[in-house]
């Protein structure tokens, strides 16, 4: 229980900072789409490529962003049919997109940084990496249908910074080039950037709620799918691994169950309200699952990765 509790207490900074966002958003009227611009097209790409140019590239790890957008479009996919069944309208399409990301990135990423080496925290962001080409592919798609057609998708895709930002990564890594020591230097500062900004994001989102009313079957639908069957689903690819395929070590077993252990992905709660998808609802379950993560995310790790 050292590492819960140790895990627990690491982990109320990154409410304090969800908790200023709030304030900032609901009492100083910070723009929150500005940040999200300069999240996404400075301080993500930089914190990706730097943390997987650092890694010691093998070809089975190439593999792990692959098995990453297997297991997320198993889980959106399926549980987007589960609801189609139960809903008429477009809940369905939301949890579709819901149900196969998580917050790995500003809620995630700390975790990682606290529990894994450098390698291993490397190995993390490959596994981020599909988990956002879920989110921006299949996952917009489900969401938006209707709306919008595959190849608005596939634009979205082929432009993420994150992407370009991870493959510029690897080959730096494959080709054992080390950044330069400014680049390095830098990338401390943008580290913490990112998850000092990511956390207050969540709150300015959470300061648009105009409402707070939770939908019992829609929140509960979303966490049996994310915090029961994800973690199942990486289990038994898990246990595949180990039994037949043999194509990882423990250290990328590690990541991916950390990132089966996330909370509900904060970014589905801009598409919603980008594709006027339910976002008051995903709001709320986005926020709801936040705050269960302070107890089950440490719980999870300390019973499963030591």
């Amino acid at each position: 229980m050292d590492l819960f509790q140790t895990l627990l207490i690491k982990l109320i900074p990154l409410y304090i900072l969800m908790g200023l966002g709030f304030v900032a958003g609901r009492f100083l009227k910070v723009d929150s789409h500005s940040i999200a611009r300069l999240m996404m097209y400075v301080i993500v790409p930089f914190v990706f490529f730097t943390g997987i140019s650092r890694m010691e590239m093998s070809p089975s790890l190439m593999l792990v962003p692959v098995v990453g957008y297997a297991i997320a479009s198993t889980m959106g996919l399926g549980a987007y049919a589960v609801a189609k069944r139960i809903y008429g309208d477009n809940r369905a399409n939301i949890i579709g997109l819901a149900s196969g990301t998580a917050n790995i990135g500003y809620f995630g990423l700390p975790v990682a940084m606290m529990l894994f080496d450098k390698q291993g925290v490397g190995i993390y962001l490959l596994g981020i990496i599909g988990n956002v080409l879920y989110e921006n592919s299949f996952g917009f798609y489900l969401t938006a249908r209707g709306a919008h057609d595959a190849r608005e998708a596939l634009r979205r895709t082929v432009r993420m910074p994150s992407l370009h930002a991870a493959i510029l990564g690897i080959l730096a890594s494959a080709l054992h080039w080390q950044p330069w020591g400014v680049i390095t230097d830098t990338a401390s500062y943008f580290t913490g950037t990112y998850t000092v900004l990511g956390m207050m994001m969540i709150g300015l989102g959470l300061a648009g709620l105009e409402h707070f009313r939770v939908d019992v079957r829609f929140t509960g639908l979303l966490f049996l799918i994310k915090f029961a069957g994800w973690p199942l689903l990486t289990s038994a690819v898990i246990l595949l691994d180990n039994s037949v395929l043999h194509l990882f070590d423990e250290a990328v077993h590690h990541a991916m169950l950390l990132v089966s252990f996330m909370p509900l992905s904060a970014n589905s709660v801009a598409i919603a309200s980008l594709l006027n998808c339910q976002p008051q609802r995903m709001a709320t379950a986005v926020l709801i699952s936040t705050f269960v993560a302070l107890v089950y995310v440490p719980l999870m790790v300390g019973l499963f990765i030591q």
